[in-house]
């Protein structure tokens, strides 16, 4: 039995699974105690990208009409990628004027506002020791992320140290951890969580991606729920 599987062992047994308080930070347990390591994606999960970009549109850019305003309502929700869902002439155009307000602006995407849920959400999984793993929308967007995420922006307690923000369009390639146990990702976005699912499938590992859905009632609660069954699984040492 592998160290980690050791750990994994005690990290367990040292935890009242039937306690809804099982995350609370005043347990005692670390990163050290765990096999793998939990990976938080940013926009639509920490971060509120949707409602940023609603700002910005609403301060720069003139929607003149009540179909350009359906069209940025039908793209920012539909839950697919934004190139997939501009589907008419005026969609598109729309998606232009979106495209525009996002590049080369650090500034933007470091004064987003918090998901509602956010600090409750990172309250359960910072002392976990998890990695946030982010994809930029350029080389500005990386840098705006840090900030978001560093103290001087106040939008996380406890701040992230910027050693563990991971800023890359290549998410798959943290599906596993260096011993070849699955890691966990709580994401929005199904091609990622698509990319990931498949990295461990591949490795005949268990899948760990949890889907984060802004639009249910309890999504913290639902990561929550997901992440419990994750640490009820009997075995997670497969070598």
């Amino acid at each position: 039995m592998s160290n980690a599987h050791v750990k994994w062992k005690q990290f367990l047994a040292e935890l009242d699974l039937a306690s809804p308080q099982i995350f609370s930070r005043d347990r005692k347990y670390s990163p050290s105690t765990l096999p793998f390591t939990i990976y938080c994606d940013m926009d639509g999960v920490l971060v509120d990208l949707v409602q940023g970009i609603k700002d910005k549109i609403g301060d720069v850019i003139n929607l003149e009409s009540d179909e350009d305003k359906a069209a940025l309502q039908t793209i920012l929700h539909s839950g697919v990628e934004w190139e997939h869902a501009a589907k008419t002439d005026e969609e598109r155009e729309v998606l232009k004027l979106v495209y525009r307000t996002l590049d080369h602006d650090p500034h933007f995407w470091a004064s987003l506002p918090a998901m509602k849920g956010a600090q409750q959400l990172w309250s359960v999984i910072e002392p976990m020791g998890c990695m946030v793993l982010s994809s930029p929308w350029d080389e500005d967007s990386a840098r705006g992320k840090r900030i978001w995420l560093s103290g001087l922006a106040q939008n996380l307690d406890p701040p992230i140290p910027q050693s563990r923000i991971i800023v890359t369009n290549d998410k798959a390639k943290f599906a596993l951890n260096h011993e070849g146990i699955s890691n966990v990702l709580i994401d929005d976005m199904e091609r990622y969580l698509k990319g990931w699912s498949e990295a461990q499938q591949a490795a005949e590992q268990p899948v760990r991606a949890i889907k984060y859905d802004a639009t249910m009632e309890s999504p913290v609660q639902d990561v929550i729920d997901k992440l419990e069954a994750i640490i009820a699984e009997p075995d997670v040492d497969k070598s």
